[in-house]
């Protein structure tokens, strides 16, 4: 029974993930064609997220109130209403409604789709189907970066025509083809919203961890800012500066799916076992710092191009290196704080990255990349640090 469930949210779910990215590789071109400036490409992004970040607590609080279904199909209608909008905006002002619209509705989906795998999944292989999970999401970033920017190249507003339509299918779907846990219990009680605050939330726990932890999470904010302080640009750079179609920025996408699969199936798995985390992390932000670097000096397409694969293969195998340190030598009771001051910290900096990024572009169309290189290396610096302070400390968190 619960295999079935698992199987029926899996395919579900991995059309959602392939249709999501139909967009991603187009979206260079029709910032274009509408005539937006450079800086909305990291704005709206920054946007999306920060509102993204402030109502996740909220759709959580709202999937435990509600049937799993109902609320990951309300997410798809949230999705396929931010697509509209954003479709047929053609200034500054609707382009962001559109992001802050998706930035408010997503979490419905993110949040409760992960709760409903974990609420039908038995305890033995909810290891396995989080894997899957993964696994989904990278496989089907692939297909929809390639489809969607080979259809771009005829027809950019078809490319959001068939995303939309496919993304309200999956909505219509969800609520006939999946059911809630058997025996699942609703909340009933009013949110109370207090409790629910990521920032006081945030704060709060801050208060729980020492240095060692604080310096771990300034690396993670570090991290996820130049992540996406390179990536929010780098598709736009390809389409703005080097003129390449939108099948282009597809295929190329593509494949780094597949160098991440590949990645992090071999290489990830090898420094997990034979290696100590704290000592690779410092190797693999380095060198995210010394390819994006070696990229911005090449005039010429080919090695520039060859430098941004070799950074996306160590960009794929960080998250689950500081994943893995992020409980390393942490008390195992304080998992759920420790895990969400983490997402808060990823969520800010990939929310900070892009904004600034949006405005060093415009000043030159490299800075973003050289940004992100030194932030990329005060990470590594950063890791340094860290990795000597875990040393000198017990394995606890501060509960002064």
């Amino acid at each position: 029974m619960k295999n079935r469930a698992v199987l029926k949210f899996f395919l579900i779910y991995f059309g959602f993930t392939i249709t999501s990215n139909f967009v991603h590789p187009i979206t260079p071109a029709f910032l274009q064609m509408i005539e937006a400036p450079s800086y909305i490409q990291g704005v709206a992004f920054s946007v999306m997220s920060f509102f993204t970040f402030l109502t996740a607590p909220f759709w959580g609080k709202m999937g435990d109130r509600k049937p799993y279904p109902k609320m990951i199909a309300f997410g798809y209608f949230g999705y396929a209403l931010g697509q509209t909008v954003f479709a047929a905006a053609r200034s500054v002002p609707m382009l962001l409604a559109a992001r802050t619209i998706s930035g408010l509705l997503n979490g419905a989906l993110q949040v409760n789709a992960l709760a409903y795998l974990i609420s039908v999944s038995d305890s033995e292989s909810r290891g396995k189907y989080m894997a899957y999970y993964a696994m989904l999401q990278s496989v089907g970033t692939c297909i929809g970066y390639f489809v969607g920017g080979s259809i771009g190249d005829y027809s950019l507003m078809l490319v959001f025509y068939i995303q939309i339509a496919s993304v309200l299918f999956l909505g219509v779907i969800s609520p006939i083809v999946l059911r809630d846990a058997p025996g699942r219990q609703l909340e009933t009680g009013r949110i109370n919203y207090q409790e629910i605050n990521p920032v006081a939330s945030m704060f709060t726990s801050m208060k729980k961890v020492d240095a060692a932890m604080g310096v771990y999470l300034a690396t993670v904010f570090c991290f996820g800012f130049a992540m996406m302080a390179y990536d929010n640009y780098f598709s736009y750079f390809l389409r703005d500066q080097l003129g390449f179609p939108t099948s282009v920025n597809g295929y190329f996408k593509a494949l780094i799916g597949v160098i991440a699969i590949i990645a992090n199936s071999t290489i990830n798995m090898w420094i997990n076992k034979h290696t100590d985390v704290r000592k690779s992390i410092t190797v693999i932000l380095a060198m995210s710092s010394v390819s994006v670097a070696m990229m911005v000096s090449f005039k010429s397409v080919l090695p520039f191009m060859a430098s941004a694969l070799v950074y996306y293969t160590f960009n794929a195998i960080t998250v689950p290196v500081l994943q893995v340190m992020m409980m390393k030598d942490e008390d195992k009771n304080q998992a759920g704080t420790i895990s969400g001051l983490y997402n808060a910290f990823w969520a800010l900096g990939r929310t900070v990255g892009p904004l600034i990024a949006a405005f060093v572009y415009g000043i030159n169309p490299l800075y973003p990349f050289m940004l992100a290189a030194a932030i990329y290396m005060l990470a590594a610096v950063l890791s340094i640090w860290n990795r000597f302070q875990y040393k000198n400390r017990k394995p606890r968190l501060v509960t002064e």
